[in-house]
Formats: C-alpha cells, structure tokens, sequence
C-alpha cells in the first residue's frame, strides 16, 4: 500500500508574535517548542518514506 504523497509534508509552523507582545522567556519557550514539533515531523516524515520506498519495491 503506498500512502498519499501529501502525508510527506508538514504544515508551516504559524508565524510568531510580534516581539512586543512576549518577553524573551515566553520567546525561548516558544522557539523550542517549534523546534520539537519539527523534530517530530521530521521522525515521522522519514518512517514514512521508508514505508513507501519498501512499498515501491514490493512485488
């Protein structure tokens, strides 16, 4: 079974705040929270590339 290309994509992460509405600690928490979403893209993305490359390869 080969899974939709669309599910190899992930979302844009929204734009951030103006700097004036956060201190530079809400600014760092946001930043890495960003930065574990992506992480967990990431992960997720490349198990489904494998999935589909095998999936490509089956008889």
């Amino acid at each position: 079974m080969r899974l939709p290309d669309a599910l190899l994509v992930c979302a844009p992460a929204p734009a951030l705040p103006s700097p004036g509405q956060l201190t530079q600690g809400a600014i760092a928490e946001l930043l890495l929270a960003y930065d574990a979403a992506h992480a967990d893209c990431a992960a997720r993305l490349t198990a489904v590339r494998r999935l589909n490359a095998g999936a490509e390869q089956a008889p």
